[in-house]
């Protein structure tokens, strides 16, 4: 994922992506280190772990890397990191080799970045416009054609309006090979960028919003058992920079247990449906907490977040020995008065 706060992990250096056309099945799914697309028809992100600064990705024969140039931005980056201000003007370069054998046609261009409802960090299509960081970039090319085992390096500018807003503004810079299969009816997407950390100066806001929250509980015959109770709800980064969620979640009633965790890094403006498993005997009505703890990637914490939901949870293991002694009373009772009238 993106770069997170001492207590996260570190960054990654590049994304590869896969997504579907029209007309194909949706499918995003991230993975550590890389934005990798692997299935023909699908394009989805993977971002995550501690990355190195270039990444390659192979589809059939054609295989390529992308990566930071060495500048005097620096070397050896595992990604684009600028802190700027509004209104300033950075120059780079984004590096693309050809680790194949066969010609390789790449169409280069700059996406906004977002996070996922499954909590992965995602560029945005081709065909989708981009309406934040990705207009603030320029590039000297938008597709370039390589011979096997070359390079070439694809400068850029990034303007930062004067507007800009304060906060972090994710984005990436993409490779994107596409080709057509079934005579043409099908359409095939396969991409691979450098992912684009932009901070503008501004006052900084950490905060989360919780909504959508519910709690269910799974049917258990076993009156001994514990049974699965399930707090599903939705956070979204209500504040201006990428953050973290520090979760902890009470389960009340009889054998209530806390689970806690850490909800990964959320982009300014997205949001994330969250699913926690407890455990605990159920006893009519039971009721679970929440908590959310708020850090930014560099630390900053932001005001605590509580909700909470309850629901009806019948003991049914409970209910049948119940009913199953009851059972058996009545029997009995009914063998001994027979027993007492024929005496």
């Amino acid at each position: 994922m993106y770069s997170a706060s001492p207590r996260s992990r570190p960054a990654p250096s590049t994304v590869r992506v896969r997504r579907p056309d029209a007309g194909t099945a949706a499918a995003a799914r991230a993975r550590p280190m890389l934005w990798v697309l692997v299935l023909a028809l699908l394009v989805g992100t993977t971002v995550g772990g501690q990355a190195p600064a270039a990444a390659d990705v192979a589809t059939d024969e054609l295989t390529w890397s992308v990566a930071p140039a060495d500048n005097d931005q620096g070397t050896g980056r595992p990604n684009f990191n600028y802190a700027v201000s509004p209104g300033d003007v950075i120059a780079d370069a984004f590096v693309v080799t050809n680790l194949g054998t066969a010609e390789l046609p790449l169409a280069i261009y700059a996406a906004d970045g977002y996070t996922t409802p499954q909590g992965h960090l995602d560029l945005q299509p081709a065909d989708v416009a981009p309406a934040d960081l990705g207009t603030w970039v320029t590039l000297e090319t938008t597709e370039v054609t390589l011979g096997a085992g070359e390079s070439v390096e694809v400068p850029f500018t990034l303007a930062v309006p004067v507007d800009a807003s304060p906060g972090d503004h994710p984005g990436g810079i993409v490779a994107a090979y596409t080709s057509s299969a079934d005579g043409g009816t099908v359409r095939l997407d396969r991409r691979l960028g450098s992912r684009l950390h932009v901070r503008v100066a501004g006052e900084q806001q950490v905060g989360l919003e919780v909504s959508n929250v519910r709690l269910s509980q799974d049917l258990v015959i076993n009156p001994i058992a514990a049974a699965p109770t399930v707090l599903t709800y939705t956070v979204t980064n209500v504040g201006n920079v990428r953050t973290l969620a520090h979760e902890s979640v009470t389960l009340g009633g009889p054998g209530g247990s806390t689970v806690t965790g850490t909800v990964e890094e959320i982009m300014p403006g997205s949001a994330v449906e969250r699913s926690v498993v407890l455990s605990g005997w159920p006893l009519i009505r039971v009721n679970a907490d929440l908590v959310l703890t708020p850090e930014a990637v560099d630390g900053v914490i932001g005001a605590d977040v509580a909700a909470g939901a309850s629901t009806w949870a019948v003991p049914w293991g409970w209910l049948m020995v119940l009913f199953v002694i009851l059972a058996v009373a009545v029997v009995i009772g009914v063998r001994r008065g027979r027993r007492e009238s024929a005496a």
